[in-house]
């Protein structure tokens, strides 16, 4: 995995560097597929936490399980791939983008994390994309155009710059 992406592979930057850390400390089988492993508990803490930001406790538990018992994530967790990390941001995304439209001043991560996106998996970018426009159809129902641009105007420039980053890095070093 290591050789092929560092090679043959168009995958986002920050997984292939995560690795060549691990891989500068121990390059075995366990050590490589321990970011999977956590990442995919940390998955369960984050939709977990969703209450805390208004999504109902028991969707956010039956979300939960299903993650548990799903074989994909299981898989996942298994595997030396991005995978269950782009799951993990997927997840931080869909915690901030709510949290970010009942709170305004908690923003930051929200920012941070559509910056992110492009640099962990492409299709992250999408579902990026999809809470940018669930964000604007809550803005524009609550104060009207005007302000639903400007409030999405800053995470959809965080969007593209890390997009632009990923593929400038991706095309200039693969």
């Amino acid at each position: 995995t290591l050789s092929n992406t560092r090679q043959n592979n168009s995958s986002p930057i920050l997984y292939p560097v995560l690795l060549n850390v691990i891989e500068s400390v121990d390059a075995s089988p366990a050590v490589l597929r321990l970011p999977s492993a956590v990442a995919s508990v940390l998955v369960i803490l984050v939709i977990l936490s969703l209450p805390r930001v208004g999504i109902d406790k028991r969707v956010a538990f039956l979300a939960a399980i299903l993650l548990v018992f799903s074989a994909s994530q299981i898989r996942y967790a298994q595997e030396v791939r991005e995978y269950s990390l782009s799951v993990l941001v997927a997840s931080i995304m869909l915690y901030s983008c709510v949290s970010y439209c009942r709170d305004r001043y908690r923003r930051y991560l929200f920012l941070s994390v559509m910056f992110l996106a492009p640099l962990v998996q492409y299709g992250l970018v999408l579902f990026a994309a999809a809470l940018l426009l669930f964000a604007g159809v809550q803005e524009l129902y609550s104060h009207g155009w005007k302000k639903a641009i400007s409030t999405l105007l800053l995470p959809t420039v965080c969007l593209m710059v890390g997009g632009a980053i990923s593929a400038w890095l991706t095309l200039r070093f693969q």
